[in-house]
């Protein structure tokens, strides 16, 4: 039974990844950039701590919204109200990314002055 719990998952996550993936770039691709802010870090786990942020931002209309992530990168530090990228879609705006929290490596660093702040 829990063989065949673990296979599920391995599957699941074997097919979600390359979808999350995909919409990364998508997003990146065609979407929007603004400055957003780390509204709340926290840690999950005993045994293997793992960093988590929630990112607020405003989209191209003022509209407010925030989503959390697990950090998988700490190129730069993590800590509250430090402003951070999002790329969003437009039409969903909580479709987003933030670097911190993507396994995508931008090709050029955008500086925080050539997004639009939020």
């Amino acid at each position: 039974m829990l063989a065949g719990f673990v296979t599920v998952v391995a599957v699941l996550a074997t097919i979600q990844w390359p979808r999350e993936l995909h919409r990364s770039r998508q997003i990146l691709r065609d979407g929007e950039v603004t400055v957003g802010w780390i509204a709340d870090v926290w840690e999950t786990g005993a045994r293997h701590r793992t960093a988590h942020i929630t990112v607020g931002f405003r989209d191209s209309v003022g509209r407010h919204f925030e989503r959390d992530f697990r950090v998988l990168r700490f190129d730069d530090p993590i800590d509250q109200g430090r402003p951070v990228l999002v790329f969003y879609d437009p039409l969903d705006p909580m479709q987003c990314i933030t670097p911190c929290a993507s396994s995508i490596e931008l090709a050029e660093q955008i500086p925080l002055s050539a997004a639009r702040a939020g």
